[in-house]
């Protein structure tokens, strides 16, 4: 096999045919190289064929050769070099030629005298890829080596993980899980296109025939239909009599919330299992056919977790609309369901843990109580769970249609998922159903935090009223209003830190910042501070600063402004009424521009002791009687 040697892929390498352990070790330590392939040379003892990269850069990694070991000197090997295979080879017997690199945190997994069925299942349970396949000589059939890597998403790994660390004695129990969008895409795709016994979660489909025949006009919602053997057990094979008549919404009620076999064969054989299986076939459910009476012996059943998917899909996309109305809401109200009251939170028996991931997560981002209460309030789902023992084997599954709430500036905006769980064939009754529901559960914990995320408000700081703080008084004080309080709240679902700045001298803020629980609510005031009576006459402005330290959200300023007006009779702005003043009075009497060229940062107002507006020489008798005083009465 050859690969281009060009552009982004070059790199070095050598070959070499006809060498030893020793050799092969020489060149990559001489020649820098990485040992990638090596293959015995016929008849030759354990000389070698081999392919080396560059060891440099970006592909340098410690490596170890291991010619014909066993598989617990190769166990022993990789935990002490914290390594992974990338390469193997069978020898003969339970010996390996075995290529070691150092581990950069891939999770991947090795085997070795495994059938073609048993690597296949091995694959689909991990969503893993091979990275090398080796046919191994001698025994009973075709076995193979192989080395595989992780090919899942996170989501995926996670659940895989968690399934088969329940059924870790059974390595070769088909498990699968999904998790779809409706009409988007796959967020999780565990042997979702494998074919499986669903054992009752096939009802879904008696069901979904039932119902749109009742959308068709073919048969009434409540209309009397035969069920034989109606005294028989409900989990057990149905009998043939004695029979009586019940209404159809009844026994679909019974069939799909008590998973009753009776009822459901009443289904069957009210409207045919071909036709049933047609409805499949409609719905492009490829791989699903009813075969035998559910709860009895015989051929399985088939189904696999696309096909439910598709069912369900089909029930959201108008599949139920028919002549008699729109029997979507119906079709659901018959089905386990997290709002029914004889089922524990988390949609019933398939997905027992939902209820607990959703307080997790909420503690976990600091929900608060009543948010998580009411976001629970707000998941609805129907899902249908089943299992079977055939041959002595366990068959588990469950499969579910899910709103989970996610929220839209303030407004409930749902996103619809199907998801469902299987393990099939597993000899162990308790882990095989253990591991279905932990699957089924643990798949929508993401999309159960994103959608808490929506309804978790960081926090925010508001602060009211929204006017500014504005104060005015004569040179040297007082002034008024000495301050301006404002309400400080955080609005929003976490304790808030906060801190109040300002860039003047003559204003101070108290409190000056904070911790805010969530909702809380204080006062914070902008007083005049002592400067301000140092202040000639102006008009002055500064900002005060309210920071969010905690989300930034809401942070906001207030403008602040002094007026200083100039004490009546002070010409000169020094800030008393004295001879000193005499001489500017009279230059603002005479010639205002002077005046103002003189004394700029006095205003000529302060020659206006009458306070007409003017000044003229109506101010001059009361101009002396303020030097006599001291200042203007």
């Amino acid at each position: 096999m050859l690969l281009s040697n060009s552009g982004q892929y070059a790199k070095g390498w050598w070959w070499a045919h006809n060498t030893d352990l020793a050799g092969i070790q020489s060149i990559g330590a001489n020649q820098n190289m990485r040992l990638i392939s090596w293959q015995r040379r016929p008849n030759e003892g354990a000389r070698f064929s081999c392919v080396f990269v560059s060891n440099t850069g970006s592909d340098n990694r410690q490596w170890w050769p291991y010619p014909g070991v066993s598989p617990a000197t190769l166990s022993n090997a990789l935990d002490q070099n914290d390594a992974r295979i990338t390469d193997i080879t069978h020898v003969v017997g339970d010996q390996f030629d075995a290529i070691l690199e150092e581990l950069e945190g891939q999770r991947w997994w090795y085997y070795y005298g495994i059938n073609s069925s048993q690597m296949s299942i091995l694959l689909g349970n991990r969503n893993a890829r091979l990275y090398d396949l080796q046919r191994m000589e001698g025994g009973s059939g075709t076995t193979y080596a192989v080395l595989m890597l992780n090919n899942a998403n996170s989501l995926e790994t996670r659940v895989s993980s968690i399934m088969r660390g329940i059924m870790d004695d059974e390595l070769y129990v088909p498990l699968g899980a999904s998790l779809k969008r409706v009409n988007g895409s796959y967020r999780a795709a565990l042997h979702h296109q494998r074919i499986f016994d669903p054992a009752s979660t096939l009802k879904t489909l008696h069901h979904v025939h039932a119902m749109k025949q009742v959308a068709l006009g073919n048969i009434g919602f409540t209309q009397l239909i035969n069920v034989n053997g109606f005294t028989g057990s409900a989990g057990g094979c149905p009998p043939e009599e004695p029979d009586q008549l019940e209404p159809l919404d009844d026994v679909l009620r019974l069939m799909m919330e008590q998973s009753d076999n009776v009822r459901t064969e009443a289904i069957k054989d009210r409207f045919g299992q071909a036709s049933i299986n047609a409805t499949a076939d409609a719905l492009l459910m490829a791989d699903t056919e009813l075969v035998r009476r559910i709860g009895c012996g015989g051929d399985h059943n088939t189904m696999t977790l696309e096909d439910a998917g598709r069912l369900h899909e089909a029930v959201v996309n108008d599949y139920l609309v028919g002549p008699t109305g729109d029997w979507r809401d119906e079709f659901y109200d018959l089905m386990i369901s997290s709002n029914n009251a004889a089922m524990n939170y988390g949609g019933g028996a398939g997905f027992p843990n939902l209820g607990g991931i959703i307080d997790e997560e909420a503690a976990d981002i600091g929900l608060p109580d009543a948010k998580r209460l009411a976001f629970r309030a707000a998941v609805d789902m129907v899902n249908k769970p089943g299992g079977v023992t055939l041959d002595g084997l366990e068959h588990k599954s469950v499969f579910a249609w899910i709103s989970i709430p996610f929220m839209t500036a303030g407004v409930i905006t749902p996103r619809e998922f199907v998801t469902g769980t299987f393990v099939d064939g597993a000899v162990s009754d308790p882990n095989s159903g253990d591991a279905m529901r932990a699957g089924s559960s643990e798949i929508l914990r993401d999309e159960i935090r994103a959608a808490l995320l929506t309804w978790f408000v960081p926090a925010t700081l508001e602060l009211t009223p929204a006017t500014a703080f504005e104060t005015s008084g004569y040179q040297g004080g007082p002034f008024t209003p000495n301050g301006r309080t404002y309400t400080i709240r955080n609005t929003g679902d976490e304790t808030m830190s906060w801190i109040a700045t300002d860039n003047r001298t003559w204003a101070r803020i108290l409190p000056t910042g904070g911790a805010m629980p969530a909702g809380g609510q204080g006062l914070v005031t902008i007083y005049t501070d002592d400067p301000i009576e140092n202040l000639t006459p102006g008009v002055y402005t500064g900002t005060a600063t309210f920071t969010n330290l905690t989300s930034g959200i809401g942070t906001t300023m207030r403008s602040m402004t002094v007026t200083v007006l100039p004490i009546p009779g002070d010409t000169n702005c020094d800030g008393t009424v004295n001879n000193f003043d005499i001489e500017p009075f009279v230059l603002a009497l005479t010639n205002p521009a002077a005046y103002a060229r003189m004394y700029p940062l006095c205003d000529i107002l302060a020659a206006d002791v009458t306070g007409d507006g003017m000044v003229n020489n109506f101010d001059i008798d009361p101009f002396v009687e303020c030097l006599i005083n001291f200042g203007c009465p």
